[in-house]
Parts: structure tokens; C-alpha cells; sequence
């Protein structure tokens, strides 16, 4: 059984770093290319065989520029980089971040 997801946070270090590593892939699963922006604004997490995120990113000025990229990134040990796992689009900064299939 997974563990419970946790509350939202503001974003955290290793949020910011695994939200930049992923902006290129993010392009792509889009076919959006390049962005206006590409801030990490906070984030809910679950603990399992590594971690999952559901990170709240702003890519544009806009207020729906807002997208909840769902991650996961495998332990240490499987020596692997954050993947994405899902996004939802035309998201505001009041959208609730919650997990998503």
C-alpha cells in the first residue's frame, strides 16, 4: 500500500532542480516547444519505491499558464532521472494540486 500524499508546499530545492531538469521533456510531452517561463511554485508528494510529485509549474503570464506535472523520481540506487508521468493543463494559481492518473 502507497503512502498517504503530503501537503502542499512551496517549492523546495530539489523541486526546483527536478522541475528544470524536466522542462525539456515537458516541451515535448506538450509539442509545445519553448516557454514563456518555467517557475516552480509548489508542490504535494508521495513516498513509495521513490518519490512522486505533482508539481505546480507557471509557463506563462497568463492565468491559466499554470500546469500540475506529475513526476517520479526512482531511488537513488536504480540510478535514474525524474521521469513524467502526466500533465494537466490551463491550470490557475487557485487550482488545487492533487494527484491524477
Amino acid at each position: 500500500m502507497a503512502a498517504p500524499w503530503r501537503n502542499v508546499v512551496p517549492a523546495t530545492e530539489d523541486v526546483i532542480d527536478i522541475t528544470a531538469n524536466l522542462q525539456p521533456a515537458t516541451g515535448i510531452f506538450l509539442d509545445a516547444g519553448d516557454f514563456e517561463m518555467f517557475e516552480s511554485i509548489s508542490s504535494i508528494k508521495q513516498v513509495v519505491q521513490g518519490t512522486n510529485y505533482v508539481i505546480k509549474v507557471r509557463i506563462s503570464p497568463e492565468d491559466t499558464g499554470y500546469i500540475h506535472m506529475k513526476t517520479y523520481v526512482a531511488l537513488p540506487i536504480n540510478n535514474q532521472g525524474p521521469v513524467i508521468t502526466g500533465i494537466q493543463q490551463n491550470k490557475t494559481l487557485n487550482d488545487p494540486i492533487e494527484s491524477f492518473n
